[in-house]
């Protein structure tokens, strides 16, 4: 299952992800940002959102993510996924 989301992140179900040489080298072992040990590696991740945290609102934003919104999104490490919990800024 998939970690519980933690205040402001909404869950994404991944549909396509970006594969750039920053990828290739942390497989390849050459990226010195790769983390230590077993990884998933992908900086860059699209979907849909499938749940929003409770603590994710509109108030003074103008939007915010909601369950069916289409989003891309950059992380750390962890886009090869089909689920990502990530911010909702």
């Amino acid at each position: 299952g998939s970690k519980p989301l933690q205040e402001g992140e909404v869950r994404v179900r991944v549909r396509a992800v970006g594969l750039n040489f920053a990828d290739i080298f942390a497989i390849m072992g050459l990226y010195s940002a790769t983390p230590k040990g077993t990884f998933t590696p992908g900086l860059e991740f699209a979907g849909t959102v499938s749940e929003v945290h409770p603590s994710v609102t509109k108030k003074g934003k103008g939007w915010a993510p909601e369950v069916g919104s289409q989003v891309m999104g950059v992380t750390r490490f962890g886009g090869y996924s089909t689920v990502v919990n990530t911010s909702a800024a």
